[in-house]
């Protein structure tokens, strides 16, 4: 593992933690040796995580590690005071300030999702005023982009839309997307024109979304499907707010952001719906 996938693993690992309980600012140098070496920061403040990958020089304490420990501890395997007392980490200044670190819990609501996963995702149109955290965004693209597609093509390309002003006119291109108005954060997903079954555009676009959406509620987050294409109206209007080069074409609307409202998944499965094909041997019997 190389040190920027150290770095990269560590973010991703950071989300899924509740730095909310920790009052105080701590900020925590790590020294990874062996493979993999160099060093990062741990800041937390005001509840919000902060990993970049620069020394901290006015630290609280700093830990020499190595690669595999580091990734136990990132992924919960093992905890930071167990790894302190096998003197797996070394650590240098303030050892309380470790062990506060160290006592990071799982998000509660990420424990919960997780147990039901895709039985979890709602539709969510009311959104807190917080932004969304870059790490997390990078994360739902991420997951949008590991859909599966015909022929492998990939058709997509993501814009991210944070402006407020223009988030205000990407609500008005559908009569169906004015809650997005309110949204910190919109997701406009486009396909390219050119692939090699463009038949099947719309169909990997409409994996791609579901993705991203199941990767947003994952995170804590809210988000809903806004339907663009096929309708060439709403297309055109998308492309004129963000000025969509005739290579791509609109696909949708996703707003997302914290909920400001909670609804539970109502259970879709009907039964009626279903058709078996059995052998012929069973059929009989």
């Amino acid at each position: 593992m190389t040190y920027n996938e150290i770095v990269e693993n560590i973010k991703m690992c950071a989300l899924q933690y509740d730095a909310g309980t920790i009052k105080e600012h701590i900020a925590i140098q790590f020294n990874v040796y062996g493979e993999g070496e160099g060093a990062f920061y741990i800041e937390i403040s005001e509840g919000k995580i902060n990993i970049q990958p620069y020394e901290y020089y006015d630290r609280d304490a700093l830990i020499y590690v190595d690669a595999d420990t580091l990734m136990q501890i990132a992924t919960g395997e093992l905890s930071m005071k167990d790894a302190y007392s096998e003197n797996r980490i070394v650590v240098q200044g303030r050892h309380d300030a470790v062990l506060k670190f160290g006592q990071m819990k799982l998000r509660k609501e990420l424990t919960e999702r997780r147990i039901g996963g895709i039985f979890h995702r709602v539709s969510i149109r009311k959104y807190k005023e917080d932004s969304v955290e870059p790490d997390k965004i990078k994360m739902m693209l991420k997951a949008a982009m590991a859909a599966p597609s015909a022929c492998n093509q990939q058709p997509w390309e993501y814009y991210v839309v944070t402006d407020r002003e223009i988030i205000r006119k990407l609500a008005e291109t559908s009569p169906n997307a004015t809650c997005a108005a309110e949204a910190p954060l919109v997701f406009v997903p486009c396909h390219r024109r050119s692939g090699v079954v463009p038949e099947y555009f719309q169909i990997d676009m409409s994996a791609s979304v579901e993705n991203l959406l199941l990767e947003a509620d994952e995170l804590g987050l809210g988000a809903v499907w806004m339907g663009i294409a096929p309708n060439r109206k709403r297309m055109k209007a998308v492309r004129k707010v963000l000025a969509i080069p005739f290579s791509l074409e609109p696909f949708a609307l996703v707003p997302c952001g914290y909920p400001a409202e909670e609804k539970e998944q109502e259970d879709r499965y009907d039964e009626a719906r279903v058709h078996y094909v059995n052998p012929l041997s069973e059929k009989c019997s």
